[in-house]
């Protein structure tokens, strides 16, 4: 994630000349919830339980810095985000009188984005509705284990370019303190491969023979992202 921070940094340094009006940079720290991610492999693809994952509970941090262009009616900004999710359940093994088998996967996503705004012309200094968008480079990775026994990353993609759009509210209730609430839509995805150095693994004293193939999988941030936290405006 070094080039796309690198990014980030350089962005801000671009727009920072950009700043204008009494409030014309704000910054924010951020949590966000996204409503579903899938991950989908080839190995476990006619495994009726492990064929196509889907993770609802995904949760994310992230700060952005906006600027007010001359007239406040549009902004700038560049933002980073890191969002995980786990999913965990259990493989049951026919061979051992169906013997569940603890399964983890995991991912994390980290994005780097820059997006412009326009400011609803019903708003007011207290309240400010906004609708935008922008681009934003992505990569990730993703983990899992049967039995305790971890499969190792062979290869992933470096990086995914995407677009989103989104729309929130800005509240401000003391003159450098404010609450922002987002609604943003995406669909960011990235590939990995991965596979089991090892042919087999112990729990509850059996032997567990793990997949050996190599294992590509994708994994897909689909689900409609919502963020909320602070804002100081400088």
């Amino acid at each position: 994630m070094r080039r796309n921070t690198v990014i980030l940094i350089v962005s801000m340094l671009l727009v920072v000349p950009l700043r204008a009006g009494e409030h014309g940079l704000t910054l924010s720290l951020t949590g966000s919830y996204t409503t579903g991610a899938r991950i989908t492999s080839d190995v476990f693809r006619t495994d009726e339980f492990t064929a196509d994952r889907l993770i609802s509970a995904n949760y994310g941090v992230g700060f952005d810095v906006r600027w007010n262009l001359p007239g406040e009616r549009y902004t700038i900004g560049a933002a980073f985000e890191r969002v995980s999710g786990v999913d965990r359940r259990s493989v049951l093994y026919t061979q051992y009188n169906f013997l569940a088998v603890p399964y983890e996967e995991s991912y994390e996503v980290q994005g780097v984005e820059l997006s412009g705004s326009f400011i609803v012309p019903i708003s007011s200094d207290e309240l400010r509705f906004s609708l935008g968008g922008g681009a934003g480079l992505y990569e990730g990775s993703r983990t899992y284990t049967i039995a305790g026994v971890r499969a190792e990353t062979t290869t992933a993609t470096q990086q995914y370019a995407g677009i989103h759009v989104m729309t929130g509210v800005d509240y401000r209730f003391h003159s450098v303190l404010g609450l922002r609430f987002e609604v943003k839509f995406r669909d960011p995805h990235f590939t990995v491969t991965s596979q089991f150095r090892q042919q087999s693994a112990t729990y509850q004293g059996r032997r567990i023979p793990l997949p050996q193939a190599s294992d590509n999988s994708t994994v897909n941030l689909f689900g409609v992202n919502y963020r909320g936290g602070i804002v100081v405006t400088l």
